[in-house]
């Protein structure tokens, strides 16, 4: 698909990118600020959705590597948890085009909610510090939610990033710095496999994407750095509620026009 970006419009992109990066990586639902943009160049709200996946692609590749060059990257339960959300992934690559705008409002605001209220009810594990590493054991639970979370990211990616810290910190029960570094890989692959079958099917917007995506790598790398910063835990738990709070008022506010 071809659409016109002018100068202006590559720099608001630009700069939603950097703050999508960095909410990505250091906490979830960067979207917030990316999905935004995307609109006010123009977009449709579904091909906003689909061309969010590229940005969202390359920052967490970026911190991926970022990770990895940090020695903090979890690959070996990144890359099992990886398995269920890549099956679910590509289910929900494969529905983005079917739903509509509306009915996705509403199945967002409902997760969203129950999200806020999961972090409200249990806030004590994002604020304890950091601790060695924990062995990530992937029960039928776990692969059952994770499976969840994949075909989120595959539809609609927004919120799928806190839904999975959710997971890796209250069900698995994993400290927040190793929970965000298996978020970035296992989401990144799935993300990856969604990107593919939006490009084959021509629905990303190229000229939009690629501005934000530099701005997300950019992002991302700030982020990685600080993520693993003794006491980031609070500010990760602090991020996520601002960003559920305002993305639930975003969408209530838009259900009520």
């Amino acid at each position: 698909m071809n659409h016109d970006i002018h100068f202006m419009n590559a720099l608001i992109l630009i700069l939603s990118g950097i703050a999508g990066g960095f909410i990505n990586t250091f906490a979830a639902g960067g979207s917030i600020a990316q999905i935004p943009a995307f609109l006010a160049s123009g977009l449709s709200p579904m091909i906003a959705n689909t061309t969010n996946h590229v940005p969202v692609l390359l920052g967490f590749a970026t911190a991926v590597w970022k990770f990895h060059r940090q020695g903090t990257m979890q690959w070996r339960p990144g890359l099992r948890i990886s398995i269920p959300i890549l099956l679910g992934a590509v289910f929900g690559a494969l529905t983005a085009s079917v739903i509509n705008d509306r009915m996705t409002g509403y199945v967002l605001l409902a997760a969203l909610l129950l999200s806020l209220v999961l972090m409200v009810a249990k806030p004590d594990r994002w604020l304890r510090g950091s601790e060695s590493e924990i062995p990530l054991a992937i029960g039928p639970k776990l692969f059952f939610l994770s499976m969840l979370v994949g075909f989120w990211a595959g539809l609609i990616v927004i919120g799928s990033g806190i839904f999975l810290l959710l997971i890796l910190v209250l069900v698995a029960n994993l400290p927040v710095a190793q929970a965000n570094a298996i978020k970035v890989l296992s989401l990144g692959i799935a993300t990856l496999v969604a990107v593919t079958l939006f490009a084959i099917r021509g629905q990303i917007i190229w000229s939009a994407a690629i501005p934000v995506a530099i701005g997300s790598a950019i992002g991302s790398l700030i982020a990685a750095r600080l993520v693993m910063l003794p006491g980031a835990g609070k500010w990760v738990y602090a991020l996520i509620m601002v960003t559920l709070v305002t993305e639930i008022l975003r969408i209530g506010s838009g259900m009520l026009h």
